[in-house]
């Protein structure tokens, strides 16, 4: 949960670390990174709803056949309305050609439903030039939004210098597509009315991740596809809650504000000057190198999570004590706990909390979890025995008994 999530990052500071952080780091980091660069803001632009009125969507570097199927049923709607769905993708998902759909009768006698209207192929690790290409043919039909660019853009004409300085060769040597394949799709988003921008781990999960990113939302901006309805960028996550911890301040560095209103309201010292943590890569890396001590791992499976399993195993052996709070066992409770002390807390999940709590969606609705009948009768909430912990650990009084009626107001 959300609360959960600021109480463990708090935690963490009070005793002196910036070393907080989550899955996202191995995710859509470039992604927050890339769109708050380019738009301001590091999450979605879109609602839900806006998936019923857009008229063209982009699918790129995602599977979510697999990944997310309710989301191709949002996909076949647009086909249904007449609209496009545009996949990028160096592989060719069969879920992303043809989809049996399990709600409806006729989808699975056909074999399957057409989702994609245009799937283009390119090499692995072209994103950007694939996107150029489309950014430069978009200009090249004239079907740049001008009006939005003069009011809401900053950067264009250097985005265009750069463009028309691109030749078409280059564009094609690097991701093996075509200009004419390229332009074909440019003339679907040109006579686009409301395109929604969808991707997933193929555009984040590279160097050039945040370049990836940026450069999605260029190409979105370019004819205003961001701030209407019906439009605009849509990053696909998958792990739960991981907007909101994100949100919350489970994450190496806090906004300046955040840290002084915690340190003066709580009346806590925390690391000094706000310094940068690690994050989940760099703390794996220095457990590895025997730089880690102790490790406090809420929820999730690290172990599985992390590339390289046999290192990330070696790596979380390597650290001497190591206290799992989980609502179920995984691998990562077995695999890397072979030396030192690993305690396993087991924690209620968060519907079946005794107290409502809050999680935020990738499309930044915050949900509210009322609680209700735990499957452990002992099980404690995540709160409880992260509170419980932080006053055993802390020398504060009165963060002591801040914690004993934990008021959240304080940071409002």
């Amino acid at each position: 949960s959300n609360e959960a999530g600021f109480v463990l990052q708090l935690l963490a500071r009070v005793y002196g670390t910036n070393n907080v952080n989550n899955c996202s780091y191995y995710c859509h980091q470039a992604t927050g990174v890339g769109l708050a660069s380019t738009i301001g803001s590091g999450t979605a632009t879109v609602e839900l709803d806006d998936l019923d009125t857009c008229d063209t969507i982009f699918v790129i570097g995602a599977n979510p056949a697999s990944n997310h199927p309710r989301f191709i049923h949002k996909l076949k709607a647009c086909r249904d309305r007449g609209g496009h769905v545009i996949v990028i993708n160096p592989a060719r998902e069969p879920g992303l050609v043809k989809f049996a759909l399990p709600k409806s009768a006729r989808s699975l006698i056909a074999g399957g439903s057409d989702i994609a209207s245009h799937y283009l192929q390119p090499q692995i690790g072209s994103d950007v030039a694939v996107l150029h290409g489309l950014c430069k043919a978009t200009l090249e039909l004239g079907a740049e939004d001008a009006q939005f660019i003069e009011q809401h853009c900053n950067g264009f004409d250097a985005l265009r210098e750069i463009l028309v300085a691109l030749s078409w060769s280059s564009i094609e040597a690097s991701c093996g597509l075509s200009k004419s394949e390229l332009h074909e799709v440019a003339r679907v988003y040109a006579n686009a009315k409301n395109a929604v921008f969808a991707w997933g781990m193929g555009i984040t999960h590279h160097a050039t991740g945040t370049a990836n990113v940026e450069c999605i939302s260029n190409l979105a901006l370019l004819r205003g596809m961001v701030g209407a309805p019906g439009r605009g960028l849509l990053p696909l996550r998958g792990h739960s809650n991981v907007q909101g911890i994100g949100t919350i301040g489970v994450k190496p560095v806090l906004a300046s504000a955040v840290f002084e209103k915690m340190q003066s309201n709580l009346g806590v010292k925390m690391p000094a000057g706000n310094e940068t943590g690690m994050d989940t890569l760099a703390c794996l890396e220095a457990a590895a190198a025997g730089n880690i001590d102790a490790a406090l791992v809420m929820g999730g499976n690290l172990y599985a999570g992390t590339p390289n399993a046999s290192w990330a195993e070696t790596a979380l052996d390597a650290i001497g004590f190591k206290v799992f709070m989980t609502t179920t066992l995984n691998k990562g409770h077995v695999h890397g706990v072979g030396s030192g002390e690993a305690l396993i807390l087991p924690v209620a999940a968060r519907d079946e909390e005794p107290q409502p709590t809050t999680q935020e969606s990738m499309f930044n609705f915050v949900r509210l979890s009322d609680g209700g009948i735990a499957r452990i009768a002992e099980a404690r909430s995540e709160i409880d025995v992260l509170v419980d912990i932080a006053k055993r650990l802390s020398q504060s009084q009165r963060f002591k008994e801040n914690l004993g009626d934990f008021d959240f107001s304080v940071f409002s």
